[in-house]
């Protein structure tokens, strides 16, 4: 078991997530995905995303953590590794995403209910591909298209290079003229990449020193079992064998939800 660090953050922050249940994406799959798959909307503490929340499904479900500026969470959705908008998810057939062809291997019974709970950074939307801005460290807005950031998918950890500075100045160089942002800053200061950072901030100090919950910045899978965290996969996972473990589940090693 793990306890809390003196430096614990505040876990009753209230975080809102997607769930999406397993069953509706079968059903979708044989009817032809004429139905479109519908995220219902809920808010959890933060506690409640880190230690599991025995409410949800008797505390048997899978979170997933990830941006959709990255290509793996899009595949894992979507089976397309270039998915930009948001509700393009709910267009795609789900028989490609890597999520149903790994929990297909589940038996029957555990897959009529299992929700899948998802807690994504959004930076592709509509919104911002129509405007493409970014809100700076500075509450100044860019845009990104312009700026030529050559980190393209400016994730919630991606930080400004000296390469991306010197050429964001030689096209405008009046957008940061006081020069308040430096090398290594964030790029994004958009509230989906603040919450998403404060997140897996808030889960690296909680969990220091947990081999069982690994972090990348990017994005990874957890399940939960009788309310419980048991272990976290960053993706892309290895399908057949973290569903083994799923499947297999006994009562085991678990962190302590005090």
């Amino acid at each position: 078991m793990h306890a809390l660090t003196s430096c614990a953050p505040n876990l009753l922050k209230k975080i809102d997530v997607e769930i999406i249940k397993y069953r509706d994406v079968i059903n979708s799959i044989e009817n032809g995905n004429k139905t479109k798959i519908e995220m219902n909307k809920n808010s959890f503490s933060v506690k409640d995303l880190l230690y599991g929340n025995a409410n949800l499904n008797n505390g048997n479900y899978i979170l997933i953590i990830g941006s959709n500026t990255t290509s793996e969470i899009c595949e894992f959705m979507s089976g397309d590794s270039t998915c930009k908008l948001k509700d393009q998810w709910s267009k795609n057939n789900y028989s490609s995403a890597k999520f149903y062809q790994a929990f297909s291997l589940i038996e029957n019974d555990m897959q009529e209910d299992l929700p899948l709970v998802f807690f994504i950074d959004y930076f592709f939307t509509k919104e911002n591909i129509n405007s493409s801005l970014i809100l700076t460290k500075n509450n100044k807005k860019i845009d990104w298209k312009k700026s030529k950031i050559s980190d393209a998918s400016i994730g919630p950890f991606s930080v400004w290079s000296k390469n991306d500075l010197e050429v964001a100045h030689n096209l405008n160089p009046e957008w940061d003229k006081e020069k308040k942002i430096i090398e290594g800053d964030y790029i994004r200061y958009d509230q989906s990449a603040i919450k998403y950072r404060d997140f897996v901030n808030y889960a690296k100090t909680i969990y220091e020193g947990s081999k069982s919950f690994g972090l990348n910045n990017n994005c990874y899978i957890a399940y939960f079992v009788n309310g419980y965290f048991k272990e976290t996969q960053c993706l892309p996972i290895e399908t057949e064998n973290f569903v083994e473990k799923i499947a297999n589940e006994k009562n085991g090693l678990y962190i302590d939800k005090k």
